[in-house]
């Protein structure tokens, strides 16, 4: 358990999630994204074949589909519930402040946003980087 001081000054204790139940939410929304991206690529796919375009476009919508999967999801849901995903949902575990309270929307979105630009960031400039010696 711990002690988490409330804006109130009131001491309470919260059970804290262990890495365990962390990954396993991970885990099943990591699980939802790919049955997202397969259907949308099933679906992209299908639709590109009876079109008759060409490797270029198939590419960018392709791009453009994993984009919205991979940062476009975790960022709706964690906008929309204040922190939370399915697999969070799943397992109870709720997201909340340094002082116990619900963490806002937009701050939790914002933030996730926020790191997920910069760590892409830094990977492209670590793949375009000349070697240092």
């Amino acid at each position: 358990m711990a002690e988490v001081v409330t804006g109130e000054a009131v001491v309470l204790e919260v059970p804290c999630a262990r890495f365990p139940s962390r990954l396993l939410a991970l885990a099943l929304d990591l699980f939802i994204q790919l049955i997202l991206l397969f259907i949308l690529f099933l679906i992209v796919g299908l639709a590109i074949t009876n079109d008759g375009v060409n490797g270029a476009t198939a590419g960018a919508v392709a791009l453009t589909v994993t984009i919205l999967i991979i940062v476009g999801y975790p960022t709706l849901w964690e906008t929309l519930t204040r922190g939370g995903s399915p697999g969070k949902f799943a397992l109870g575990l709720r997201v909340v402040s340094d002082d116990g309270g619900w963490r806002s929307g937009s701050c939790s979105g914002s933030r996730r946003w926020s790191h997920r630009c910069c760590r892409s960031a830094a990977n492209d400039w670590a793949t375009i980087s000349p070697a240092r010696s």
